[in-house]
């Protein structure tokens, strides 16, 4: 039986019987601050960073902190296609500011150490530190291949980030021929 929570749109919520009545008391306890519910009719869902997966159904957006046993495989996939996405784009944001404080040290004469560039390494090296498993650089290339068309997909339809210029797009593309999903 779907659970009701009453505290969270109490006025659109009203129970229609006793058996919900008993239900909501249960749930809705006030000296609790979380629950399991079950959501019934989702429909809807967004994916944020750092890391966190909602969900939308008639009642309203719950984040989803443990998913059930049947879910939880595909709740660790999303999280890790998430992870390289943000992760890497933290790489090339990062690189993107220190290009930007190096041009207005230089256009200030002042003496600054020479950009190195980034590269394929560099950026499978800084994905690996950041998730801290202890990955090894060709288990991190191993997670682009196994996620490039989620990949390919995002970054061709990104808009705050132009990665279509960038190598890490162009080696995608070249090594996984698919056409990005342009119907969305």
């Amino acid at each position: 039986m779907p659970y009701v929570i009453l505290n969270i749109f109490p006025e659109r919520l009203q129970p229609v019987d006793q058996k919900t009545v008993l239900t909501c008391h249960v749930v809705a306890d006030p000296h609790v601050h979380s629950g399991y519910i079950q959501i019934e009719g989702a429909t809807l869902y967004s994916i944020g960073w750092p890391l966190s997966v909602w969900v939308g159904g008639r009642s309203g957006w719950f984040k989803l902190v443990t998913p059930a046993a049947q879910f939880q495989g595909i709740f660790a996939e999303i999280g890790e296609a998430i992870t390289l996405y943000y992760e890497i784009l933290a790489v090339f944001e990062d690189f993107r500011d220190n290009v930007e404080e190096y041009v207005k040290a230089k256009s200030k004469k002042k003496r600054v150490k020479e950009l190195t560039p980034l590269d394929l390494d560099t950026v499978l090296l800084k994905y690996a530190v950041a998730v801290g498993n202890g990955m090894f650089r060709a288990e991190a290339e191993a997670q682009c291949h196994k996620w490039a068309a989620f990949l390919i997909n995002h970054l061709f339809k990104e808009e705050e980030y132009n990665w279509k210029g960038t190598f890490f797009y162009k080696w995608l593309i070249e090594k996984h021929p698919v056409r990005p999903d342009t119907t969305h």
